[in-house]
């Protein structure tokens, strides 16, 4: 008789209500390798993080909190992956081309003063041929890869959700063979 009192009584609460707790579920998909391979990261992944506040009440979230409860996917702190994607931005081809492009735009400046000089002829190639340098360079600065796409969400302050809201952050792990989508409720 006391179990049938306290599954009506279960029942009941699950039916009407129980006090409002608010729960926060969090789901993390891995992002395709070929996403980051546009700055030529290899040693980690993007995920991205669907957050959403299932109570009645606002909830703020630390990002402690967050990574914490998504270890099992070896999440890296945001600072290492900005640095991380900062680093592989300022080496990839397109931005070498620009510093080496425009280390000649200086020089060639001073090769023109000289060769105008010693030979007209040659001052006037380096004079055209200097020319075409701006364009280049700018052909070559809109040819390097933005980190922003990268950093714009990612979660590296406190969120504030309302009731039923979500927000969608982005987290950098370890790379891993076969990652797997995870899903957690934080109570």
């Amino acid at each position: 008789m006391k179990n049938i009192i306290s599954l009506v009584a279960v029942t009941l609460v699950f039916l009407f209500g129980a006090p409002a707790v608010a729960q926060v579920r969090i789901a993390c998909t891995p992002e395709p390798l070929a996403v980051t391979s546009a700055l030529h990261v290899k040693t980690m992944g993007q995920w991205a993080c669907f957050i959403l506040n299932d109570g009645p009440a606002a909830r703020t979230l630390a990002p402690e909190a967050v990574y914490t409860a998504i270890i099992g996917i070896r999440p890296i702190d945001p600072a290492s992956a900005i640095i991380v994607l900062s680093d592989r931005q300022s080496h990839s081809f397109a931005a070498t081309a620009v510093k080496v492009l425009s280390i000649a735009g200086q020089l060639s400046g001073v090769a023109l003063s000289l060769a105008s000089k010693a030979n007209a002829g040659l001052g006037t190639g380096l004079a055209v041929g200097s020319g075409f340098l701006p364009t280049v360079i700018s052909v070559a600065q809109g040819q390097v890869p933005s980190t922003s796409p990268f950093t714009e969400r990612l979660l590296a302050a406190p969120i504030t959700l309302p009731p039923q809201g979500a927000v969608t952050k982005t987290v950098f792990a370890c790379k891993q063979k076969n990652p797997q989508s995870i899903t957690v409720v934080l109570p």
